[in-house]
């Protein structure tokens, strides 16, 4: 998630035990854990309300059904998605 190393973590540690205190990190560390649960719970919220909203919207229904555009000479012009093509296993492609 934040991509620590090792070294790093342990150093973010012994700050901690130092600052903070033995008695009391292990209160820290849950309330840190709280918190991180909290905003993860928002962002999930957020997600799920955005895909609401384009669900509503039709979005999707929309950009299924204009497969094709005008260009300049008044031709129709084929819209290809290409994001399939991009995937590899379900993942973007990092070639």
């Amino acid at each position: 998630m934040f991509d620590l190393s090792f070294a790093e973590l342990l150093l973010i540690s012994v700050v901690a035990l130092v600052v903070i205190g033995p008695q009391d990190l292990p209160k820290v560390i849950r309330a840190v854990m709280n918190l991180f649960k909290q905003v993860q719970g928002m962002m999930q919220d957020v997600r799920q309300s955005v895909d609401d909203i384009v669900n509503e919207s039709g979005v999707d229904d929309f950009k299924k059904e204009t497969r094709y555009l005008i260009d300049q000479n008044g031709d129709y012009q084929e819209i290809y998605d290409i994001s399939e093509l991009m995937k590899k296993d379900g993942k973007p492609s990092d070639e």
